[in-house]
Parts: C-alpha cells; sequence; structure tokens
C-alpha cells in the first residue's frame, strides 16, 4: 500500500472528518478515488471501527464518484446489446412453448414448459423496467402466479405472487 493510502487511513481511523473533506475538495496526489477505496476496503476487510460520518461521507463520496465516472456511451451500448439479446431470448422461449406445446391444454404442463416460462419469467423481470409501455409487470405477474399453481413452491424471484396467491386460498 502506498503513501497516500496510508494517509487516508490515517484520516479516517482518527475521524477527522474535516481533514478528510479538505482532502477531498483540494484533489491532490494524496487524494484519489483508488486510493480512498483502497484505504476504505481494507479497513472495512480488518474489522477496523470507524466513526459513522466517516463511513456516511466516504461511501457517499465513492458512489457519487461511481456516477460520475461511469461511461454513458460504452454502457448505453452494451445495455442496448443487452436488452436486444434479451427481448430475442424471451420472444425465443415464448415461440419454443407455442411450438412445443398445447398451450390450451392443462394436461401438457411438464419439466420443459416449466423451464421456458421460468427462462421467459426471468427475462420480464429483467426487461420491465426498460420496456415500459409493454405490459411486462403483468406477464410477469400472470406468470409467476401460473408457475406458483403449477410448481407449488415460490422460487426465481415471484415469492411475493405466491404471498398473494396463499392469501387469496
Amino acid at each position: 500500500m502506498d503513501r497516500s493510502c496510508r494517509k487516508i487511513q490515517n484520516i479516517m481511523i482518527n475521524g477527522n472528518l474535516s481533514e478528510l473533506e479538505q482532502l477531498v475538495q483540494d484533489e491532490t496526489d494524496d487524494f484519489t478515488i483508488p486510493n480512498l477505496t483502497q484505504a476504505y476496503a481494507e479497513l472495512k476487510h480488518r474489522n477496523i471501527p470507524l466513526a459513522a460520518e466517516i463511513v456516511h461521507f466516504v461511501e457517499y463520496e465513492l458512489i457519487k464518484a461511481s456516477y460520475q465516472n461511469t461511461a454513458y456511451q460504452a454502457v448505453g451500448m452494451a445495455k442496448h446489446d443487452e436488452l436486444s439479446s434479451r427481448t430475442a431470448d424471451m420472444v425465443k422461449c415464448i415461440d419454443l412453448i407455442e411450438k412445443h406445446h398445447q398451450t390450451g391444454l392443462y394436461t401438457d404442463i411438464d419439466e420443459s414448459l416449466v423451464h421456458r416460462l421460468r427462462q421467459t419469467y426471468a427475462h420480464v423481470f429483467f426487461l420491465k423496467t426498460h420496456h415500459r409501455r409493454l405490459p411486462l409487470l403483468q406477464l410477469q405477474f400472470c406468470i409467476g402466479v401460473f408457475l406458483k399453481l403449477v410448481t407449488g413452491k415460490p422460487v426465481n424471484g415471484f415469492d411475493i405472487y405466491a404471498f398473494t396467491i396463499d392469501k387469496g386460498m
């Protein structure tokens, strides 16, 4: 660990919030976000007690730096690719359900249907925050209710719907 990390650690251990704030404001060579992260992580790892004000200030600064240093363009493109991929996978799962299962019959419920529905549920769970105009929350609820009724156990994140079903019965 270098000298600047030790300096930041000493300030945090001594509980000197004003000196830590001054160090952050000055943005000298002694203070960089990686140094603050390393110093704080090591103190937390060693279970060294820190004042609540120091903890709140350091965590606030780390969160603020995380938002400011995000490469929005690269993240936006990666997110777009992931959204496209998840949407395509969700459509593929639904197509497989339509192709291989007689959706009008209750006797055609097997493990492959449950597996495909769980995959669809996972994709819907992710996509519902990104495609707000589609009724994905309602679709998520319907799939969750169906899976709870078929499997009898609330798993894969639809336990809130299982509570609703159990309460209603």
